[in-house]
């Protein structure tokens, strides 16, 4: 009975004293601490921006502009208008729109620049020769196509148009028939996946250039 009473008394120091304590109880106090660690370092990231953009373009009165933009929405559909070629020879024409604010699909025409500073590129782009008019851009290079290529403009960069909020809305070009010269330089799609279009162009002439890297939406079918 004396022994039983001793041993009592020392389980009672050892627990006042934080001796050894029951594995389990320890875990089990520790799990909302550990839940708010783990969340913390589990964060989700910041979604990826949909790109960077280096635009140069001739303003009013033949001032050079230039601005480094982030995208922050970006676009891809079958384009409205084409070249007299594309329709000659029935190739597909896509538009990449890219913006540096957001924009509702569905409404393309209110998409355009509002706010000062609201900068949009549209870049025209002819389809490979064997493109088909339900499906995306292949992922390949497009190079920089000018009127000297004639009716042989399937795979090429063709206009390229920025639109800027600027006291009102206002037009850059970089267009295949610029009498600025011929354009260099070229697009290219690294992956067409997932509902989405990335690459990569650099284009330029004496007048202006699009330089950077974009991810773009795909149309839903």
């Amino acid at each position: 009975m004396r022994t039983m009473i001793i041993m009592a008394a020392l389980a009672m120091v050892l627990s006042a004293c934080g001796g050894t304590a029951d594995p389990k109880a320890a875990n089990a106090a520790n799990k909302p601490a550990n839940a708010v660690a783990n969340a913390a370092n589990t964060a989700a990231a910041p979604a990826a921006e949909p790109g960077k953009m280096f635009v140069k373009w001739m303003a009013d009165g033949n001032m050079s502009r230039s601005k480094d933009i982030t995208i922050k929405q970006g676009l891809v559909r079958m384009s409205t208008e084409a070249p007299a070629a594309a329709k000659k020879n029935k190739l597909v024409v896509y538009d990449l729109i890219l913006a540096n604010y957001t924009f509702d699909p569905a409404n393309l025409p209110g998409a355009m620049p509002k706010q000062y500073g609201d900068t949009l590129i549209v870049v025209q782009l002819i389809g490979e020769k064997d493109a088909s008019q339900d499906g995306p851009p292949k992922a390949a290079a497009y190079p920089a196509g000018s009127a000297a290529d004639g009716d042989n403009i399937s795979g090429k960069v063709w206009n390229i148009l920025i639109k800027y909020s600027d006291d009102g809305v206002k037009d850059g070009k970089i267009l295949a028939d610029s009498p600025k010269g011929t354009r260099q330089g070229q697009l290219k799609i690294t992956s067409v996946d997932g509902g989405k279009l990335t690459g990569e162009i650099d284009v330029y002439d004496e007048a202006g250039k699009v330089k950077g890297s974009f991810t773009a939406d795909l149309p839903k079918k």
